[in-house]
């Protein structure tokens, strides 16, 4: 399953998903006050309380004016290799885990199923008998402001089912939810398919078309510059799982023409949510880029517009530079441009918006330059293709690049994030990290 050299695969904490996983040293504050955004969800880590539990007898509930509800909890099995355990399609990752809680696990729930405040004495005796085991979990903005509550529990028995949001039909190779459409391309599946809003005069594209391209420019004259890219690769949709808050669309795609000496297997995990999904890239290098590599090496993704469509762009990215950079330019690193790594751009137009998050991994931060944004100027001007050779191989309207030649010998994730609104004027700036903290069930 996995590569040599490149490989894809998926991290489901970024800038759109209320993240989880980090506990503070002390329990946030509870407040009557809460305000909650209930668009996105929040995605944690399990606590040791939970460790050996049965996922899929785990459940989760919440307390909302003096009465308990079930709440959906999606629990996602992740490999040592930190890849999903997915159910269904042929099975890279299916028997890879023992379907027991461990620290590699996920569980996520929707951010509008966090309850209010409680304690021990506040759950009925007759649901306490219910659980083999359970824990309350508090959750807290980056500000340590409370925002909710839930319990999570394990079961006697396997919890049932609740219905599946946003549900994948492998048939169409589809992905439906109440705001969105996408399909999958048939060609190349690893690449962003075709994304239809969902609007009260019906479905409106928001792109029609994508490529990913990984332009690598030798410091060895001897070395010819090459593009890895997607006439270089065949994909396939290889296995799946639709759950009551997620979907995990694993695309397998395997090398051809010069780079199928390589042999490699590569992975991208596509993480789909009610308003938005996730393109992952996770890439591995076996060699220094920085001592190898030009600058102008790096990441494309790369965008087309519908025809009928023209989106009013806000970004905080670096404009791709029209004459390219000179080798031993000096430029600022990414965390110098931004320390927590938001990197965005968001588009509005007629039939709606969407924000795009440009994820950089941790290290590179401190290695790469911030990512740069191609307008549509940069597809038709003569003068940007002859410096980023690269534009040349895509006919698209908006791109996002990311120089990797100033980073070491290792792992790095990246990704592209994409939010959807039928609201043109629906803002994306209200996004915040939440932390799960464990107190004692015993309260």
């Amino acid at each position: 399953m996995r590569s040599h050299q490149i490989l894809f695969s998926v991290l489901a904490l970024c800038w759109f998903i209320w993240e989880g996983g980090v506990s503070y040293a002390g329990s946030c504050k509870v407040t009557a006050d809460r305000q909650i955004p209930s668009r996105f969800p929040v995605v944690f880590k399990p606590d040791g309380k939970l460790f050996g539990a049965r996922a899929v007898k785990l459940q989760a509930w919440k307390y909302q004016a003096k009465k308990w509800v079930r709440i959906a909890l999606q629990v996602d099995e992740v490999d040592s290799d930190g890849s999903y355990v997915l159910e269904e399609g042929l099975p890279y990752t299916k028997y890879n885990d023992d379907g027991f809680i461990d620290a590699n696990d996920e569980l996520s729930i929707h951010a509008k199923s966090l309850g209010e405040g409680f304690t021990t004495r506040f759950v009925p005796e007759q649901l306490i008998a219910t659980f083999a085991r359970w824990t309350r979990v508090d959750f807290c903005s980056n500000k340590k402001s409370y925002l909710g509550s839930i319990l999570v529990g394990e079961g006697r028995e396997v919890a049932q089912p609740l219905p599946y949001q946003p549900l994948f039909n492998r048939q169409s190779a589809n992905v439906e939810t109440a705001k969105y459409h996408y399909r999958f391309r048939h060609d190349q599946p690893m690449l962003i398919g075709d994304v239809k809003l969902k609007t009260p005069s019906g479905e409106k594209d928001v792109f029609s078309g994508s490529s990913f391209l990984m332009p690598l420019i030798p410091k060895f004259f001897l070395f010819p510059s090459f593009h890895f890219g997607e006439d270089d690769f065949t994909s396939e949709i290889e296995s799946w799982r639709s759950g009551p808050v997620r979907s995990i669309v694993a695309v397998g795609a395997k090398m051809r023409k010069f780079f199928s000496i390589l042999d490699l297997h590569l992975f991208s995990e596509l993480v789909f949510y009610e308003d938005f999904f996730q393109i992952p890239t996770q890439i591995e290098f076996i060699f220094d880029p920085s001592r190898y590599l030009k600058r102008g090496s790096g990441l494309a993704y790369i965008l087309k517009y519908p025809p009928e469509v023209d989106w009013k762009l806000d970004s905080n990215l670096e404009p791709l530079p029209q004459l390219g950079i000179t080798e031993g330019s000096i430029s600022k690193t990414a965390y110098e441009h931004s320390p927590q790594g938001i990197f965005g751009v968001r588009g509005s137009s007629q039939i709606g918006s969407f924000a795009a998050h440009v994820r950089v991994d941790e290290k590179a931060l401190r290695q790469a330059p911030p990512p740069y944004l191609a307008g549509r100027e940069a597809f038709t001007s003569e003068e940007f293709k002859k410096a980023w050779p690269w534009l040349n191989k895509s006919k698209g309207s908006l791109g996002v690049f990311i120089d990797i030649s100033g980073v070491k010998t290792g792992r790095y994730d990246f990704a592209l994030d994409v939010a959807l609104s039928n609201q043109a004027d629906d803002g994306f700036a209200d996004f915040q990290t939440v932390s799960a903290f464990w107190p004692d069930s015993t309260d």
